[in-house]
């Protein structure tokens, strides 16, 4: 506990007297504390799962896979019932099994930060969070077996030889999964195959996984996996994935479908210079004079670069003027400064 107040402690001191992170998670936007908690008592049983046997891994806990809460449901339910039962077994083993309850105790202090409910943080779940915690959860089978162990070999000598065999089995398998689950991070590609598998709700795994076809070359099933991002995604983060699938069509000269990622991603976040900029820019390789002279104009008024934009717009309009065929007017911006370069 003096740990967990000297780790926080130490936060503040860092962020500046915030122990907040600098975002929510997707799932934790707009939630009080107590509807953080409701929200969190579904993370419970993931908890749990993944102390004791994480068969089942995976890189991301979207919105999608993990939601926020809005009542007591059967999900909520069972995380309630598995932590009253863990407070009561800590509670009364701390004679009878001190190290289990010690454990226990470990477990419950140290998910404390990352749990959500004294501040909002990035993730709701994230497997690197319990690392730690997790040194608990041993202590707390250790000190059970501990305590147990010594009945079960004097009453009972045979059992005890076939639970040995089973711990020693579990070991095994343990030892085995951990094995396989490190080729996973062998390469991005791989990464990115395996995380969509493990994860096909989230809209970042699906994201990536177009990323990877696209670069592979393979646009229909990207497009696909976009397509599924983008549903899958919040809708306050849906304009980000858009964006990222307006670049490729860029790279692969659509600029059609370019422009119509970008009217999608704007309508839903108008302030967006960069991506105002290429819009215009697409609008202009088009042929789309006066709806780039359009754009121009709209990105001045959301606090865009007037010497940028008023310079794309009188472009636009000198190109209007003497009739440029589509294509022939080709706009790069310069990073950082946002030139435009003819």
């Amino acid at each position: 506990a003096t740990l967990l107040v000297l780790v926080l402690a130490l936060r503040g001191q860092v962020l500046g007297g915030e122990l907040a992170g600098s975002f929510p998670a997707e799932a934790l936007v707009g939630l009080s504390m107590s509807g953080r908690a409701l929200t969190m008592l579904r993370v419970v049983p993931h908890w749990l799962r993944l102390f004791a046997w994480p068969a089942h891994l995976q890189s991301d806990y979207s919105p999608q896979e993990l939601v926020a809460s809005s009542g007591i449901g059967p999900a909520e339910a069972c995380g309630l019932l598995l932590f009253g039962a863990v407070l009561a077994a800590a509670w009364l083993g701390r004679r009878r099994a001190p190290v289990a309850s010690f454990g226990l105790a470990w477990c419950a202090v140290l998910l404390l930060p990352v749990s959500n409910v004294l501040v909002p943080t990035g993730v709701v779940l994230a497997e690197r969070t319990l690392f730690v915690p997790s040194i608990g959860f041993v202590l707390a089978i250790g000190g059970l077996a501990s305590a147990l162990w010594p009945r079960i070999a004097g009453k009972r000598p045979a059992m005890a030889r076939y639970l040995g065999y089973a711990c020693a089995a579990i070991v095994v398998l343990g030892i085995g999964r951990s094995a396989e689950r490190q080729r996973v991070w062998r390469n991005e590609p791989y990464f990115a195959v395996r995380s969509v598998q493990d994860a096909p709700r989230s809209f970042r795994t699906q994201r990536a996984y177009g990323d990877l076809l696209f670069a592979l070359e393979r646009p229909e099933p990207a497009l696909e996996a976009y397509r599924r991002a983008i549903d899958l995604s919040p809708p306050a983060l849906a304009w980000r994935v858009r964006n990222n699938l307006a670049r490729w069509f860029r790279l692969s000269g659509e600029r059609r479908q370019e422009v119509v990622e970008l009217l999608a991603s704007l309508a839903a976040e108008p302030a967006q210079g960069d991506s105002r900029g290429y819009l215009v820019s697409a609008l202009l390789a088009l042929g789309q004079y006066a709806d780039a002279a359009r754009e121009a104009d709209v990105a001045v008024l959301h606090g865009g670069s007037a010497a940028v934009f008023g310079g794309l717009r009188t472009l636009a309009d000198s190109a209007a003027r003497v009739g440029a065929p589509p294509g022939s007017i080709k706009i790069g911006l310069v990073t950082g400064e946002s030139r435009p370069v003819r």
